[in-house]
């Protein structure tokens, strides 16, 4: 994961918890003296160095999600992993331009990674909801005879995403915004909660920029 700020750390905290292995990058020593003390294994450089080149540990791990609060970052990350991971194991936080882009200004897939959970969910509106308005990762297993239908029926309103699933097999699945999630009987979903006001507004809203420097 690059970045070790109070989004990456509340997701990878639920990835541990689900049984995924996660390694936090970040040259920020706060940031990583904050994960090391919720017990989180990481990485305390730029992950695109020399250094990290020799010292950084990979095995284990299946793909990269881009979670800086820098998109450069993020980028350039991806392109030196995808030597190391399929393009589709690569995962990038939208930004404005994602959100806006046409299809022929957007970067390939192939070159940088996909869409991380949703394009209209950027850094600043997931910081915004862990940070300021405490949101929860939650997770609930569906079956035969709670299906996925009845769980959007009972959640949606407070959902504002969907973030990443267990299937049947226990193999992880990341949410992507180039592709429809279809959980199945016996899939476990992890998700981020807030009230249901507070859900619409992350998904419509962008948020002010000037606690830019608050992580």
């Amino acid at each position: 994961m690059v970045g070790a700020n109070p989004v990456a750390r509340k997701i990878a905290q639920a990835l541990n918890d689900a049984g995924v292995r996660t390694l936090l990058c970040d040259n920020n020593w706060s940031n990583i003296s904050a994960a090391r003390m919720q017990g989180l294994e990481t990485y305390y450089g730029q992950p695109v160095s020399s250094h990290a080149e020799v010292h950084l540990e990979l095995t284990g791990l299946g793909g990269m999600l881009g979670l800086s609060r820098n998109p450069a970052e993020n980028t350039s990350a991806a392109l030196r992993f995808r030597e190391d991971f399929s393009p589709r194991k690569i995962f990038l936080l939208a930004t404005e331009e994602d959100d806006s882009a046409a299809d022929k200004s957007r970067a390939n897939e192939a070159y940088t990674g996909r869409i991380l959970f949703d394009t209209g969910l950027d850094y600043w509106r997931l910081h915004r909801s862990v940070v300021y308005e405490n949101a929860q990762i939650k997770n609930t297993k569906l079956s035969e005879a709670y299906p996925f239908e009845q769980w959007q029926s009972d959640n949606g309103e407070k959902t504002i995403a969907i973030l990443f699933a267990l299937d049947e097999k226990q193999d992880l699945i990341i949410t992507s915004g180039d592709a429809s999630l279809e959980p199945k009987a016996d899939w476990t979903l992890y998700w981020l909660t807030g009230s249901g006001n507070d859900a619409r507004q992350n998904r419509t809203e962008q948020p002010a920029e000037g606690g830019a420097n608050s992580d």
